[in-house]
Parts: structure tokens; sequence; C-alpha cells
């Protein structure tokens, strides 16, 4: 009976562990590159969602200078990097690494280091480009532009 808890324990392990690795696998082929905003949204219709985009648009100069990329996540939808359809993972494993409830709306910034930075329930621009732009390396690159 031990035997049989233990194994459908290490089972039960390692299905969770796979999804989180799956998100974790999908943010690190771009670690050290870019940094990255995974925006968690009930839909695309929320409301919070149409602020996010609006500044996404109105600011992607700043993102791209930033070298930051967007990843949307909605339940049961494919998950989007860029508005480009990312099949290797699923919203499921995203929901799962950052513990985010699936009615929720969130944004995290991920840094190069994968390391989260900033997690906001409500978006905040200056918020988002003031941490970034306190980071060492953004301040390396700031410097080497001059």
């Amino acid at each position: 009976m031990r035997y049989l808890s233990f194994i459908f324990l290490l089972v039960i392990s390692m299905t969770l562990s796979a999804a989180e690795q799956s998100a974790r696998q999908a943010l690190a082929e771009f670690a050290w590159q870019k940094r990255q905003l995974v925006v968690f949204t009930p839909s695309q219709k929320n409301e919070a969602f149409k602020h996010f985009q609006a500044f996404n648009t109105e600011y992607a100069e700043d993102f791209a200078e930033r070298k930051l990329q967007v990843w949307t996540i909605e339940a049961g939808k494919p998950v989007l990097l860029e508005g480009k359809q990312k099949s290797r993972v699923t919203a499921k494993a995203f929901y799962d690494r950052f513990a985010v409830k699936t009615g929720e709306f969130r944004v995290i910034l991920i840094g190069y280091d994968q390391g989260e930075k900033l997690r906001q329930r409500a978006f905040n621009i200056d918020d988002l480009l003031g941490e970034i732009d306190q980071m060492p390396m953004r301040r390396q690159e700031i410097r080497s532009q001059d």
C-alpha cells in the first residue's frame, strides 16, 4: 500500500512539474535576450485588458527599446506571443506557473534572468517602465546607447 501511495504521489508531482516546466521552457527560450510581460486576462473583451492593449500600442517603441515582448494568456485559449499562437505551451501551464486564477487580470514582468520583477493587478505603464529602467542591465543598455 505504501508503494502504491508513493507511485501515486510521484505521478502527481511529475504531472504538476511538467506543466510548470513547459511554461518555464517557453519563457526560457528568450532568457538574456528579452524581457517578458505575461498578461493574464479573463477574456479579450475585459476592460483591464483593453486598457493594457491601448498602452501596448501607444508605447510600442518604448516596449521595443526595452526589449520587451508580450505573452497573452487566456484560460482555454491558445497562448499568444506578440499576437501569434505559441502552440507548444498551454494557458494552464502559465496559470499554474504563476499561481494566477483563471478569472483574474494580472500583468507579470519577467527579467532577462527569468526572475519575476513586477506583478500588477491593474496595469500601470509608469510603474512598468520605471521598474525596467531601474534594472542594472537596462541601465547598462542606456549607457551603451549614449
